[in-house]
């Protein structure tokens, strides 16, 4: 108070969790003196609280924000891959769908499982996450992609279960 101006001071309490605002006002005599103080003191541990909320809210969407932009640049080109893993899929089983599964059965020693739809569970990921930019009311969560991806090599899993284990 030496300047004789206003002071505001925001104080935390720690072990209380609260936050404090002390405003510090000189009032000075007739010869411009400091003659008295007038301390003014505010809980504000509420405001510092919604403002913290804030602040998380902002980060959260900051990062729907990059999840929806990384499902659209994935979507796109997953799109195509799709379709054409579809078209060769559809060609390869016109051509081979009575002499092939047999063949690699024997080579196999056992019956071949039919892979899962590796391009439709990544597509059902990025539609999750673009649930948010449709308007959707609650935040889509996925608890554990990884099992979604996981699921994505389980035909492989019986021939190469050694190369899978990490998954």
């Amino acid at each position: 108070m030496r300047t004789g101006e206003p002071q505001i001071i925001e104080v935390r309490e720690p072990t209380l969790g609260s936050g404090l605002l002390l405003s510090i006002y000189p009032l000075r005599d007739p010869e411009d003196n400091v003659d008295r103080l007038v301390h003014i003191v505010q809980d504000i541990t509420l405001r510092k609280q919604l403002q913290a909320q804030l602040m998380q809210a902002e980060k959260l969407s900051a990062i729907w924000r990059l999840a929806q932009g990384i499902a659209h640049n994935l979507i796109t080109p997953l799109t195509v891959i799709k379709g054409r893993a579809q078209l060769i899929s559809e060609e390869v089983r016109d051509c081979f769908e009575e002499k092939l599964p047999p063949v690699l059965s024997r080579m196999a020693g056992r019956k071949l499982e039919t892979p899962p739809n590796t391009a439709r569970i990544y597509d059902d990921i990025c539609q999750e996450l673009l649930a948010i930019e449709r308007g959707s009311q609650t935040m889509p969560v996925l608890l554990q992609p990884h099992q979604k991806l996981h699921r994505s090599h389980g035909g492989l899993r019986g021939a190469n279960a050694h190369h899978y284990d990490a998954l």
